[in-house]
């Protein structure tokens, strides 16, 4: 794998964030989510998840968080 001795950090633990760090977790690769807010409601949000079907859904599919986000939203 290309990232196999990296190690990868993702700025942001929104939700494009996480998806992406549960994809590369389960793929093995040292990841580490940094988020500066310690509320949510401390500043609006950035970008969001895109949910149509072969963008934002393929993502949550392929880290395994689907029941996730069917009981949360």
């Amino acid at each position: 794998m290309l990232l196999e001795n990296e190690q990868i950090a993702i700025i942001g633990a929104g939700s494009g964030g996480l998806t992406l760090a549960r994809r590369l977790h389960k793929e093995g690769v040292n990841i580490k989510v940094y988020e500066r807010d310690t509320n949510q409601q401390i500043r609006q949000q950035g970008a969001t998840l895109d949910l149509h079907y072969e963008f934002g859904l393929k993502a949550l599919r392929a880290g395994g968080l689907m029941e996730v986000f069917r009981n949360n939203y």
